[in-house]
Formats: C-alpha cells, sequence, structure tokens
C-alpha cells in the first residue's frame, strides 16, 4: 500500500492535486491506524526533500485532517520525532534526514500559515532549535550549521505566518537575536558575518 501511496505522491502537482486527495480519502476511509501513521510520515519526508511543493502538501494535510482528525495525533507524535533534526550530534536511530532542515522549516511555515499546527507545537519548535543555536555558538566548527539554522528560522519566521504565532516568536527570539548581533566574534566563534546579518533581518521581520 505504502507503493502505491509513494507513487501517487510522486506525481503531485497542482494539476494531480484533486485527484490525489480523492484517492487518499478511499484510502483513508479504510481506519487503518497503521496506514494514517505511513502515509503522514510519507507527506513529510516528501515535503521536506521537494521544497517547492511544500504549500501543496501542507494544503493536503490541512484539508484531510478535517476529514480525518486522526492525522493530529499523529502529526503531533511524528513532530516531536522531527526535532531531532536540529540535533548536531551524529545519531545511527535518527529517523530523520538532517539534509533536509531547510525543507521541513518550510513546511512547517506552510503548515502554520495554515493553522495546522498548534500554537504550542510552533513554540517546541522554535525553542529546541533556538537551543541547537545555543550549543553550537561556543565552537567554530560550528559556522557552516549556525548558518543553516538561521537560514531555518528565517523560514519559520516568514511572511506567511499567523500574526499570534509571530508575536510568539517575537517574545521567544528578539533577545536572544540582539544578544548575537552584540557578541563579539572571540565571544561567540560560530557566528559568522553571514549569522549576523541573518539575525539583523529576522529581528527586523519580527519587530514590524
Amino acid at each position: 500500500m505504502n507503493t502505491v501511496i509513494l507513487s501517487k505522491l510522486n506525481s503531485f502537482s497542482i494539476r494531480t492535486y484533486n485527484d490525489v486527495k480523492q484517492f487518499l480519502f478511499q484510502i483513508l476511509g479504510s481506519d487503518q491506524r497503521e496506514f494514517v501513521r505511513e502515509f503522514t510520515w510519507l507527506v513529510f519526508r516528501k515535503a521536506a526533500a521537494e521544497d517547492k511543493f511544500c504549500s501543496l502538501f501542507a494544503k493536503l494535510l490541512s484539508e484531510i485532517k478535517q476529514e480525518y482528525p486522526v492525522i493530529m495525533e499523529e502529526m503531533h507524535t511524528l513532530h516531536t520525532t522531527y526535532l531531532d533534526i536540529w540535533n548536531t550530534a551524529d545519531s545511527s536511530d535518527s529517523k530523520v534526514d538532517k539534509s533536509y532542515r531547510l525543507g521541513y522549516s518550510q513546511f512547517l511555515a506552510e503548515l502554520a500559515a495554515l493553522e495546522v499546527l498548534d500554537l504550542e507545537m510552533i513554540k517546541t519548535t522554535i525553542s529546541s532549535l533556538k537551543a541547537c543555536i545555543v550549543e553550537c555558538l561556543s565552537a567554530e566548527a560550528h559556522r557552516k550549521t549556525v548558518e543553516e539554522y538561521m537560514d531555518c528560522l528565517k523560514q519559520l519566521c516568514g511572511s506567511k505566518v499567523p500574526k499570534p504565532v509571530r508575536a510568539m516568536i517575537r517574545e521567544l527570539l528578539v533577545e536572544d537575536l540582539e544578544a548575537w548581533i552584540a557578541k563579539s566574534a572571540k565571544e561567540y566563534p560560530a557566528l559568522s558575518n553571514k549569522s549576523r546579518f541573518a539575525c539583523m533581518d529576522l529581528r527586523d521581520l519580527l519587530v514590524k
């Protein structure tokens, strides 16, 4: 069954959207919990890997969850697992591909824009990412990682994010962004000029 679903998702586009959605409604109607779990995993993986389709995948989940609320239960579980994507330590047990950090961030932003994710899930994501950045700042070897994390934050704080979510993110991040901008390279060796400019962009975006 997963092979059939993956085949449908591989052909997913604006043109095939309604066809794929109706097909998935038929399958989800069978009330197989294991299938729902695997389906949600597949959607998250595809969206993270193919960022140009993030908005379509987010729309798909937003419409399917209205008919099948169990999707939200699986999304909460999946979201908790996906927080591991920010960890810098290698883990052979990790179920997520960390090369998809940016795609995953964009997908979360799209889900937030459609109010698929609740405020607490978004708060947990931002808090986890912030903690990982703080952990990296003292090691120059993590410069590229911090730059990537800043790009992820910019995705998560994009223009599509609703005002209540933006206000919550502002409370979580602005003071830290100000501190990161003010600190010297000696104090935060992992904070490159590129990362500092990203901090400035984020601060300006959040205080509008």
